[in-house]
């Protein structure tokens, strides 16, 4: 497989690379099989470094959560009863 990269990026790989004292083509395929997900690790969440769950900030992820509960504060609230164990499986009886 061949592609184009930058002069700038190809500066900083190479650099990179001699820095490790690997070749420059090992130093991409290494970083490419770190970053992108195998399909047999495609089920796990953790194949998604980039996912906001894990890139996000602790206020980031606090004001998303923030949206949330203001997106729904209009739903209606359900009663004690809706929520009593017998209700919520009353097929099941």
């Amino acid at each position: 497989m061949q592609f184009d990269i930058s002069p700038q990026i190809s500066a900083r790989l190479t650099e990179a690379a001699q820095s490790r004292g690997i070749d420059p083509a090992k130093l991409l395929e290494n970083l490419v099989a770190e970053y992108l997900p195998s399909a047999a690790s495609s089920s796990d969440p953790a194949a998604f470094r980039d996912h906001f769950y894990f890139t996000a900030s602790a206020k980031q992820f606090q004001r998303a959560l923030d949206e949330i509960a203001r997106m729904n504060r209009d739903l209606p609230v359900l009663s004690d009863e809706a929520l009593d164990r017998e209700n919520l499986y009353e097929d099941r009886l």
